[in-house]
């Protein structure tokens, strides 16, 4: 989305937690009222914004809220620019923000609600290797954060580079085993090449 309204968004959270402000991220009851709290102000960003340059497009921005209230269950919100959001469950185990053409079909086929971490790790990084390599307007470093269930602490995370051995290993990986894969298969009928 647009990087003026996420930067806005993120500084009023910041100063929400330093003026003490009712409610702000480090008080409200559950995740949902986080992500509640992060879509008023995506909306309101939006809207003030929108009603200066006198226009109705291109000032939102989404968001991604994760993570887990001591006693509760970890969630994940997608945030949308209007303000409201829906959350990963079950039957929709991962969410995803900006190009998502490339890189979704690959978690779409490799994830489901009870893969591990180790392999949701693995199919991110091929979705965005794929999406890499297919828009010229996607590109590194992709910063990466894991947090583990029941930890109640934010991770360093780590940002992955182009170079990165273990990326470049995987990037390589993914390359030969389609090539090979594809050559497993049966050949096509020769009422295909009509």
């Amino acid at each position: 989305g647009n990087l003026a309204t996420s930067q806005a968004v993120v500084k009023m959270l910041e100063n929400g937690i330093l003026q003490g402000a009712e409610p702000n991220l480090l008080n409200v009851p559950t995740l949902f009222d986080a992500a509640q709290l992060v879509g008023d102000l995506v909306s309101k960003v939006a809207r003030t914004t929108q009603t200066r340059a006198y226009t109705q497009e291109g000032f939102g921005s989404n968001f991604l809220l994760g993570g887990q209230i001591k006693g509760q269950q970890t969630e994940l919100y997608h945030i949308y620019s209007e303000g409201n959001c829906i959350n990963a469950t079950e039957d929709t185990p991962y969410l995803q923000i900006g190009e998502a053409k490339y890189g979704k079909p690959i978690l779409d086929r490799s994830l489901n609600y009870r893969s591990s971490l180790e392999d949701a790790v693995r199919a991110v990084l091929v979705s965005f290797d794929s999406t890499i390599r297919s828009n010229l307007s996607v590109g590194f470093p992709i910063d990466l954060i894991v947090y583990r269930n029941d930890t109640y602490t934010m991770p360093a995370g780590i940002r992955v580079t182009e170079n990165e051995p273990y990326m470049n290993n995987i990037r390589n990986q993914w390359s030969a085993g389609l090539k090979a894969i594809l050559q497993q298969f049966e050949e096509p009928p020769a009422d295909y090449f009509c």
